[in-house]
């Protein structure tokens, strides 16, 4: 499980004080997600392996993308047909009810298909990317879906740099 740090700002000048509320950035590390990324990636899957597999993949192929990432496990509520969930596993993965949708603009969808509409039309609303990944067995063909992500991000970056309403 996650838990949530308290995280306090120093006192501003003068007689009044101010406090932040909690931070589920603070929890998962300076290195996770947050808005110091240009952008960041959420990969849910029914399974932590699942989850963490492809999180490491992606992590392999960003090279110097500015990416956060994060590994997320949907709770077995969510899924319009029973699938086993293996929590024993040790993988660090976070819980999908402890992230706020809005915090990620990329979403991996992996062997997520039994997600329920209901749940999903949260977390897809507003992303920059939605990529529905099969799971695989080798991580050659990880790094296939992998790829993917990685084109449509230098895409859009070129894209950017061009400018608006321009040809590049």
């Amino acid at each position: 499980k996650i838990v949530l740090a308290l995280a306090s700002l120093p006192p501003l000048k003068g007689k009044a004080e101010c406090h932040a509320m909690p931070n589920a950035f603070q929890s998962l590390g300076d290195d996770a997600y947050g808005p110091q990324f240009a952008h960041n990636v959420l990969v849910i899957a029914p399974s932590p392996a699942l989850a963490k597999a492809a999180a490491a993949a992606v992590e392999r192929r960003k090279k110097d993308r500015s990416l956060g990432l994060v590994a997320g496990v949907a709770p077995k509520s969510v899924f319009s047909r029973s699938l086993s969930r293996d929590d024993s596993d040790e993988i660090s993965v976070v819980d999908l009810e402890d992230l706020d949708p809005e915090d990620f603009d990329i979403l991996v969808l992996l062997d997520a298909d039994d997600l329920s509409d209901e749940f999903l039309e949260d977390w897809l609303r507003d992303k920059f990317i939605v990529l529905h990944w099969q799971a695989v067995k080798s991580p050659e063909e990880m790094d296939k879906q992998v790829e993917e992500l990685i084109e449509r991000l230098d895409e859009a970056e070129v894209k950017a740099a061009c400018g608006a309403g321009t040809s590049c």
